[in-house]
């Protein structure tokens, strides 16, 4: 699932509607979220669905529910992991090679029509060649690869990747451990525009959901804490069950 209202969508550009390379895609949901603290307070203060306090115990962050509920992230629970930018170049690379050795072997067949059948090379043509809009697919790609390299060629990182697990606590004080999640916590001083592209070309999709839930504050708090403290857009992933119990081993 993925976090963002229809204004901060507008915000991060036309590139958050960017379609899903089912290359950069994992077996993890994804998400982009932007999420900005006072739109947060302002949610929260109407519709009463959460108590931004954040106790910093031990190091642990703590997020409240309106019915006294809590979502905590120890500090022991948080670790940093390699971003995916290598890998993701890759898989771009992989991409357009497969697309470009579809058009090759497309305009052969194309001309052996046109050798070996009574039609001619125009309805050959029209039979076999690509479209437009799959040569655009390798021109995104290219773009991908472009901003991915321009976020590994930084000085300053543009986005950070953390890993943790969440315990949710309900009213009887009962513990529960919630799946792994992996955030991908953006710069704030990287551009809207950029940030965007940079999310489509790791595989980021992006729709509405209740910014006021304290689980997803508990990413924002997590990400301010561990990555960027000005921070407010991240993307999240949620390992299956699979994953979760081998992680858990």
């Amino acid at each position: 699932m993925a976090i963002t209202t229809k204004q901060q969508r507008q915000q991060l550009g036309h590139h958050l509607s960017a379609p899903r390379n089912p290359l950069t895609d994992t077996p993890c949901r994804s998400s982009l979220m932007r999420l900005q603290v006072d739109a947060m307070l302002r949610t929260a203060a109407l519709v009463g669905a959460i108590t931004l306090l954040t106790a910093c115990s031990g190091g642990d962050i703590v997020v409240k529910t309106d019915l006294d509920e809590s979502y905590v992230v120890k500090e022991s629970a948080v670790t940093e992991i390699e971003p995916p930018i290598e890998s993701a170049i890759k898989n771009h690379e992989k991409d357009i090679k497969s697309r470009q050795n579809y058009i090759q072997r497309m305009s052969s067949e194309s001309k052996k029509c046109a050798r070996e059948t009574i039609l001619s090379q125009a309805d050959c043509d029209h039979i076999y060649l690509v479209g437009p809009a799959y040569r655009e697919k390798i021109k995104t790609s290219e773009e991908y690869i472009k901003v991915l390299k321009e976020a590994a060629a930084a000085e300053k990182p543009w986005f950070l990747q953390i890993k943790y697990r969440p315990i949710f606590i309900d009213l009887n004080g009962q513990k529960k451990a919630m799946g792994y999640v992996t955030l991908t916590c953006f710069n704030p001083n990287v551009e809207n525009m950029e940030k965007a592209k940079l999310a489509a070309a790791l595989g980021e999709t992006f729709e509405d959901v209740d910014l006021s839930k304290a689980y997803y504050s508990a990413g924002l708090k997590v990400c301010q804490k561990y990555a960027y403290k000005d921070g407010d857009v991240f993307a999240y992933r949620e390992a299956k069950k699979s994953d979760e119990s081998k992680e858990s081993d």
